[in-house]
């Protein structure tokens, strides 16, 4: 789930690229390495991570869940902060605004 939104990000970083960089097809295909791994590897840490970890009181933090997100309710928090977090970050990146 959080790769299709970052993937949506590299689109995005393509078409500006393009209008306002001149990047030609070259230059955007050096970029898929990059894509690649901030597509898939952003992702991968907190999934492989969260294999690993169990608490006394929460138990482990995959298993049933509300919509799309694969942790369980009682991990609500690192739901909001390792899943849905950074795929706000890629819809509302930074922005420099450039006063003329």
């Amino acid at each position: 789930m959080q790769g299709d939104a970052y993937w949506a990000l590299a689109m995005a970083v393509n078409v500006y690229l393009t209008f306002y960089h001149k990047f030609d097809a070259r230059a955007l295909r050096r970029m898929e390495i990059p894509y690649w791994l901030a597509c898939y590897g952003i992702p991968f840490v907190p999934g492989f991570t969260f294999l690993f970890v169990k608490t006394e009181s929460a138990g482990r933090p995959y298993g049933n869940a509300v919509l799309w997100c694969w942790l369980r309710p009682e991990w609500e928090i690192y739901r909001v902060a390792t899943f849905y977090g950074p795929i706000w970050c890629g819809i509302f990146p930074p922005l420099p605004f450039h006063h003329r």
